[in-house]
């Protein structure tokens, strides 16, 4: 079983290169300085939508004890802070997922 941190957001059209290199950037920070980060995942919406765009960022970690165990850094503020300064407000929603039993899974 894996634990997921998932954050959504909306970013109004014309923020999306701000948002995306703020994220590169985080990656990267994410790479040197957080292993209990296993993987990350940014999905993002494609709908055609011309006011805004939603954006999906998926942490997995282990345990959710791993989770807890990461010990944000100034860099990661001020990273976060560039996504939240364009996001649109009332927008961000953030929650803890487990993938429970992968058995039930349909895969191919």
């Amino acid at each position: 079983m894996s634990v997921y941190l998932v954050l959504d957001w909306l970013v109004p059209q014309g923020h999306e290169a701000q948002t995306e290199a703020a994220l590169t950037e985080l990656r990267n920070h994410i790479l040197s300085k957080h292993p209990q980060i296993r993987s990350v995942r940014v999905i993002r919406e494609i709908a055609d939508d011309p006011d805004r765009r939603g954006f999906r960022w998926e942490e997995r970690y282990d345990t959710l004890e791993d989770s807890r165990s990461v010990e944000l850094t100034d860099v990661c503020d001020d990273l976060w802070l560039q996504v939240w300064q364009v996001a649109v407000p009332g927008s961000h929603r953030q929650s803890l997922w487990d993938d429970g039993d992968r058995a039930d899974w349909l895969e191919s």
